[in-house]
């Protein structure tokens, strides 16, 4: 199930295709092989006249503290199974000039907080 709660004005970011399905694909993957049974995955989007924040939470388990600091290094996994999908995440927020953080919210689901600049045109 995804859901989707926007609130702003007329804001946007600029991104292709490539680098917005990098990132939603990751996190989708990462949710759905989290989750025992049904995933929900709520995305909450946030505009103001300079920022979009894209928030992005599942009803998995969640991460440690300490996995949520290592969540976006090469090879890192909550599986133990060495994957490059939180780096990707990463690394195409960073191209679209924008930082993300995974919050430790451990047994209240992943969340995944994204902060792009807005577009001046």
């Amino acid at each position: 199930t995804l859901r989707v709660d926007t609130e702003g004005g007329g804001e946007r970011i600029v991104a292709t295709n490539f680098l917005l399905e990098t990132i939603f694909r990751n996190l989708w993957d990462n949710s759905r092989q989290a989750v025992d049974g049904r995933c929900v995955i709520t995305v909450s989007i946030h505009a103001d006249r300079d920022v979009v924040t894209v928030r992005v939470i599942d009803n998995g388990p969640g991460l440690t503290a300490e996995d949520a600091e290592r969540a976006f290094r090469l090879q890192y996994s909550s599986t133990h199974r060495p994957g490059r999908g939180h780096m990707e995440v990463n690394e195409a927020v960073l191209r679209l000039g924008g930082t993300a953080t995974v919050q430790d919210v451990s047994g209240a689901g992943y969340r995944v907080v994204m902060s792009f600049p807005c577009s001046k045109s």
